[in-house]
């Protein structure tokens, strides 16, 4: 091969090396779904792109030998190609359909020193001696060192005008057990620098031969057909398949076809009836040769990726489609979040309770000094005998399990737990319904249902602890709007005084209640929202301070606060699922990745 010329008009790109491994990692994470079928010709032209790309810095860099990839269905005879072309009977043969099941090559006429390449070009097999080959471990593949002849061997003339190279005995591509080793005949396609394409009179026209050829046309790379067991008079073969390519393999152009007569001692491995052929073969192998160098091999690569880029994306952009929208559903029962809080806190007459804790605490800061404190003492002394029984009495009553401990903040944390309860349910409901959906984003979707069963719980227990730490903001909060009222009525003595005197009578007026029943009577439920209204109206009307305001802001402020903790406590989380998402079938590239790869790949082929 020729070493690759950088151009100077063009300045060199990583584009190649970036897209090797986006490629790579697109195989690798979609094999389960994009690789195997080798029904379709989309999904393996993936892992044979990976393989190319792979193999593309290394034919750029080195002078590797030849590389001739002899590929073709089943019973073909391609290892009796191989060793028609070698000139030694090295390839096992065998009349028993699908008995090569290893890539194994033949290296013509170069030392082992030269074979550098071998473990970057097959990362995913292990080098074995061809006698440890065994049909039991696919994942394996075979060098044996040929030496070339400079004069006639068993098939005619020597092979010394065809070495240094590489000759490639693969597996057939056609059979029910082809996609176990598909793996080592895509890797000698894509290191290939010819293709060889062994098939026989009953075989040349099968489906399998022409999607291969389909395949493997945008790499540019030569081809030769060779035609085998064909009888004496094979024109109507010949002439069929030549028809035949030029309609369905108009896209390789001019492709030199040759034929091997049926003769019975060929096969036997007596190869004195094959005089000629084996020199025809190998000088039609010269003449290919001589067309192949990087320029073209690269331009090859491309054409590959692009010819497919679409069909492989899709999957991907499918993903992304429904991460899409996962969002969309976050954020729709996000905002059911908040408006439920609203609804049911916020603007609930009963349930909204931080304004009136907040008119208690201005009301504990309007008490005179040492008078406040002295009445209220000595109502808790007056009300100990009844507070004591309304306690006995609790204790015989069936305790009632309200939930969990955050419920015990007041309403305003049970109204937020209840919402996220339903938050959750929802989500789990919806992934599981699409997951169960037949389309390309079932894993993705069952994935998603997965992972939230098995980790809810610690997201409850997060929201709980988060919750705890809300309230305690919600009462700083509350103590802030007492304490702006109170510096508000400081600006004002006059206004202060009078409220404080208000303030005072009402508390004594409790006391006296209090004293006259022994802390035991009803009325004293009655008296305490009463005389909250009544401080209040003080407030409101006598003192001039702006209540409805302050109430909007700490609802503003509330409002807020909660909306900022669903982003961290509702959003963020289930957001971060859809990023940690791994199994089968999820391919899990990001929208940056694709955005990146598609850029390289214009950017590759611009620089061309």
């Amino acid at each position: 091969m020729n070493d690759s010329q950088t151009s100077s008009e063009q300045p060199p790109t990583n584009a190649p090396a970036r897209l090797t491994g986006f490629i790579g990692r697109l195989s690798a994470r979609g094999s389960e779904r994009c690789v195997g079928d080798m029904d379709s010709l989309a999904t393996i032209a993936l892992p044979l792109a990976a393989a190319v790309l792979r193999d593309q810095p290394w034919c750029e860099s080195s002078n590797r030998p030849a590389q001739i990839a002899v590929i073709g269905p089943t019973q073909a005879g391609k290892s009796t190609m191989v060793n028609l072309l070698l000139g030694k009977d090295v390839a096992e043969v065998s009349p028993l359909a699908g008995f090569t099941v290893h890539a194994q090559g033949f290296h013509l006429a170069f030392d082992r020193d030269e074979c550098a390449w071998l473990e970057e070009s097959f990362p995913d097999l292990e080098r074995v001696s061809a006698e440890d080959l065994s049909r039991n471990k696919l994942a394996t593949f075979a060098c044996t060192f040929v030496p070339a002849t400079a004069g006639a061997d068993l098939f005619g003339g020597g092979t010394a005008d065809l070495a240094p190279c590489t000759i490639w005995d693969t597996p057939d591509f056609d059979s029910l057990a082809a996609r176990e080793y598909a793996p080592g005949l895509l890797n000698v396609a894509a290191l290939a620098d010819l293709f060889v394409l062994v098939v026989s009179k009953e075989k040349y026209s099968d489906l399998a031969v022409w999607r291969w050829l389909e395949l493997l046309a945008p790499l540019g790379r030569p081809l030769l057909i060779i035609v085998n067991k064909l009888p004496h008079d094979s024109r109507v073969v010949v002439q069929s398949l030549k028809e035949r390519l030029r309609t369905l393999g108009e896209s390789w152009g001019p492709v030199p076809v040759e034929t091997v007569p049926h003769e019975l001692d060929i096969a036997s491995g007596n190869w004195n009836a094959t005089s000629g052929t084996a020199d025809q073969l190998r000088s039609t192998i010269r003449g290919s040769l001589k067309a192949t160098d990087d320029a073209n091999r690269a331009a090859g690569v491309r054409a590959l990726l692009r010819a497919h880029w679409e069909h492989w994306l899709a999957p991907v952009r499918a993903e992304h489609t429904a991460l899409q929208t996962w969002e969309q559903l976050i954020q729709h029962e996000a905002a059911e979040f908040l408006d439920t809080y609203v609804r049911d806190y916020l603007e609930h007459p009963q349930r909204y309770d931080a304004f009136r804790r907040a008119t208690l605490e201005l009301l504990d800061l309007l008490e005179i000094p040492r008078v406040g404190g002295a009445i209220s003492t000595v109502r808790n002394v007056v009300t100990w005998p009844a507070r004591q029984l309304w306690s006995a009495g609790k204790s015989l009553l069936p305790v009632r399990r309200t939930g969990t401990a955050p419920h015990a903040l007041g309403p305003e944390a049970g109204i937020l737990l209840d919402a996220f309860d339903t938050l959750c349910t929802h989500l789990l409901r919806e992934s599981a319904r699409r997951g169960a959906a037949p389309n390309r984003t079932a894993p993705l979707w069952n994935a998603m249902a997965q992972h939230l069963e098995q980790t809810l719980d610690a997201m409850r227990q997060r929201f709980d602890e988060a919750l705890t730490a809300h309230n305690a903001d919600v009462q700083r909060e509350v103590r802030q709007t007492a304490d702006q009222l109170y510096r508000e009525l400081q600006r004002h003595p006059t206004r202060l005084t009078m409220l404080r005197t208000a303030r005072t009578s009402i508390d004594a007026g409790a006391l006296l209640l209090a004293f006259k029943s022994g802390g035991l009577s009803a009325l004293d439920a009655v008296w305490a929202p009463t005389a909250f209204a009544l401080s209040s109206l003080l407030m409101e009307g006598a003192a001039g301070l702006e209540m409805r305001r302050a109430a909007h802001d700490l609802k503003q402020r509330q409002k807020a606060a909660v909306a900022a903790f669903a982003e961290r406590q509702v959003i963020d989380p289930f957001r971060a699922i859809a990023a940690d998402l791994r199994g089968a079938g999820i391919i899990g590239i990001s929208p940056e990745e694709l955005q990146r790869a598609e850029a390289d790949l214009q950017e590759w082929e611009a620089a061309s």
